[in-house]
């Protein structure tokens, strides 16, 4: 007498066919699952990481503008300072050329 599908044992383990491929459709079932969820955490990630990149240009924009106004500055500032100085030093000789002319005067 032989016995069908239905009556082999699976793997030795003495359960009938049916019940293993029972089992193998939940695993199956659940591998689909498992792949379906990877794949949701993927795109998560995914999206997650190019938000992060936009925030970083984004911060990158601003620090390359807060730099600029700064290298800005930083420039007129140092032109104003040299202005001052030119102007006191314009000064000093005017101031100098009228205590020379004052001296002259009185001698």
């Amino acid at each position: 007498v032989q016995s069908g599908p239905s009556q082999l044992a699976c793997y030795g383990g003495g359960r009938p066919w049916c019940d293993c491929r029972q089992s193998l459709m939940e695993l199956h079932q659940r591998l689909d699952a498992c792949c379906a969820d990877v794949g949701a955490m993927q795109r998560r990630q995914e999206a997650l990481g190019q938000k992060q990149e936009e925030g970083d240009r984004v911060r990158r924009g601003q620090l390359d503008s807060a730099t600029s106004r700064i290298f800005e500055a930083e420039t007129e500032l140092r032109s104003l300072k040299q202005g001052q100085n030119d102007a006191i030093d314009k000064a000093g000789a005017a101031i100098q050329m009228l205590t020379v002319k004052i001296q002259q005067d009185s001698q």
